[in-house]
């Protein structure tokens, strides 16, 4: 949690506050793209509010902490954790997650559907550039 917290602080402070996702499963080799029971959390500094849309397609809940994810272990289903721009936690609970769910998403709502596969569209020159100035940020910023 507190890594979560330093870097959304990062990433606030160099472009705005970033939503934050994860999808993954209670089960091995559900079919959601996993193939090892793991969580990372991606960050993403993005200005739309993504919740209404999320919701079209699944049901989102409210949680107070991260830990609530843990009681859905026993569901043995797939789950998507979302975080808003304001810090405020959701979680779905589901029998199965779109490879890439979170990603198809965020791509259709800014208008470049197909680019949500980092492997077709890695875009280098961003990732380069967003290195460059976290590392900036993190020399002058020191935890």
């Amino acid at each position: 949690d507190d890594l979560k917290k330093y870097v959304r602080r990062i990433l606030t402070n160099l472009y705005t506050a970033p939503v934050i996702f994860e999808h993954g499963s209670m089960l091995l080799k559900t079919g959601s793209g996993n193939c090892i029971d793991h969580a990372h959390f991606q960050f993403l500094p993005f200005s739309i509010d993504l919740l209404p849309r999320l919701q079209q397609d699944y049901i989102f809940y409210s949680i107070p902490t991260l830990d609530e994810i843990l009681k859905l272990k026993h569901s043995r289903k797939a789950y998507l954790y979302f975080e808003d721009q304001n810090g405020s936690m959701f979680v779905a609970n589901t029998d199965l997650v779109s490879s890439q769910y979170f990603r198809r998403i965020i791509s259709e709502m800014l208008g470049n559907p197909s680019q949500w596969d980092y492997e077709i569209y890695p875009n280098y020159t961003q990732i380069k550039l967003t290195i460059e100035q976290i590392s900036s940020w993190i020399a002058e910023n020191p935890m």
